[in-house]
């Protein structure tokens, strides 16, 4: 009998794919329509993922954790290239938005909003 995971859905702006995560094994799946695209090495949370959100212009996406951590993935780009804001907040990332294709705002555990400024290598 297979397990079942706690999964939860984030679409893009454009509604032209949707992210799914599972809580218990931070695997995170990015599906285009009918294709399917595993981003490799997503691995990088060290806790469970509790939120994602999609930039506008749907190229970039954004994890949040139990680890303190947000990490912003660009897609299409290897998982080396991407932002890791460690220490985002203390106790735990709980939500996250874009304000536009280069702001993420971040909300934690700690009872703090804090505003990112995104820099593209």
């Amino acid at each position: 009998m297979c397990p079942l995971y706690d999964f939860h859905l984030g679409f893009s702006f454009s509604c032209i794919a949707v992210v799914v995560y599972w809580d218990e094994i931070s695997l995170i799946c990015i599906f285009f329509f009918l294709e399917q695209i595993k981003l490799k090495n997503m691995l990088y949370h060290t806790a469970r993922i509790n939120t994602v959100a999609w930039s506008p212009d749907s190229r970039l996406v954004a994890t949040g954790s139990l680890d303190t951590c947000a990490i912003v993935y660009e897609i299409g780009k290897p998982a080396a290239s991407r932002i890791t804001i460690k220490g985002a907040h203390l106790g735990g990332v709980h939500g996250l938005t874009f304000v536009d294709n280069d702001t993420l705002v971040t909300a934690g555990e700690d009872a703090c909003i804090r505003v990112w400024k995104v820099v593209h290598q």
